[in-house]
């Protein structure tokens, strides 16, 4: 008799017939370092009991909170995806990217685009139904390749994080759940702050 492996299984039945899909980020996006993450908890699914769950609680340590860069909202610049691959023993990997629009040339602009460089971020974004989602939650994500130019493309340059070719995400990106109930939009739109002051 053979074993029944449950890693994965399917829950329910999906039909995108009649309802037509979330298409639209707001063109806003919160970055947080994950060396800021206090406390987090992940939900996965649990196929044993047949339950789906796919989202991350966390709070910033005290006196901290993410960093909002925004976009104007008819523009289409600010948006999140995930390419999936499997690496050397077959288990499934995915690349998190998160776009996003830089514009003018200041010292602000600089610290901002030397400190994205140089860190290890997580971002969320905002789905035009109100979903969060979290992008680079496990292994973080910094700057790929990009010119930036003043002078073409509006001003500025389009930039996209992604993970690491060395440390790709071993999870989908993960929705947002707040510690409060059906806080999810207010604690994005304070950037996820924790104004506790630290003792």
């Amino acid at each position: 008799m053979a074993i029944e492996n449950i890693c994965a299984k399917l829950f329910k039945d999906l039909d995108s017939s009649c309802v037509a899909p979330v298409r639209g980020w707001y063109q806003q996006a919160v970055i947080f370092s994950l060396t800021d993450v206090d406390t987090s908890t992940v939900s996965l699914p649990d196929y044993t009991n047949n339950t789906c769950a796919y989202t991350v609680e966390f709070a910033l340590k005290c006196a901290t909170k993410g960093y909002r860069i925004s976009g104007i909202e008819a523009g289409t610049n600010f948006k999140g995806w995930f390419s999936k691959t499997r690496d050397a023993n077959g288990y499934p990997t995915y690349n998190h990217q998160v776009q996003l629009f830089l514009a003018g040339i200041d010292a602000d602009i600089h610290c901002a685009l030397s400190s994205l460089d140089k860190g290890r971020y997580a971002v969320a974004l905002q789905t035009k139904s109100g979903e969060i989602v979290i992008y680079g939650f496990g292994q973080g994500l910094a700057t790929g390749d990009y010119d930036y130019d003043i002078l073409e493309g509006g001003g500025g340059a389009v930039i996209t994080l992604t993970s690491l070719d060395t440390s790709p995400e071993s999870l989908l990106p993960l929705i947002y759940k707040s510690g409060t109930t059906n806080g999810e939009i207010a604690d994005f739109d304070s950037a996820f702050e924790n104004s506790n002051a630290c003792p």
